[in-house]
């Protein structure tokens, strides 16, 4: 993920690697189940781990399907220690969580912001 620095951080970087809708919404889809796996991890501890592990395979597919890419889970990091691939791999996860916030932050502002209405008294005159 050494783009990330030049295109203008890992929220840009993910953009990037998402262009396809489908694979957008396959990836909000499996972030808001990998959360939900997490939240119901605390009271069924199998169910949450199934869950937040299906979210990589639906994920992926959107990947290979629809952007034909591959994943940045998969890219290699900038250091072959066993430590830096599993930094980079939750980096890539929990960034996927935050660009999935991100994304809902933004279309909730542009929705609050989006008027319809026509013109009011004030505009008649």
């Amino acid at each position: 993920m050494a783009q990330d620095s030049e295109s203008g951080g890992f929220l840009a970087y993910y953009e990037n690697a998402h262009r396809d809708p489908l694979n957008r919404w396959m990836h909000h889809a499996a972030h808001s189940l990998a959360l939900i796996g997490i939240v119901i991890l605390f009271y069924k501890p199998w169910l949450g781990v199934i869950l937040a592990l299906l979210a990589f395979p639906i994920s992926w597919t959107g990947h290979y399907l629809f952007e034909k890419n591959t994943p940045a889970f998969f890219e290699p990091p900038s250091r072959r220690t066993v430590g830096a691939s599993a930094a980079k791999k939750i980096q890539v996860a929990l960034g996927g969580v935050v660009w999935s916030a991100v994304c809902l932050w933004r279309a909730c502002h542009r929705a609050l912001h989006t008027t319809d209405a026509g013109p009011t008294e004030g505009d008649r005159e």
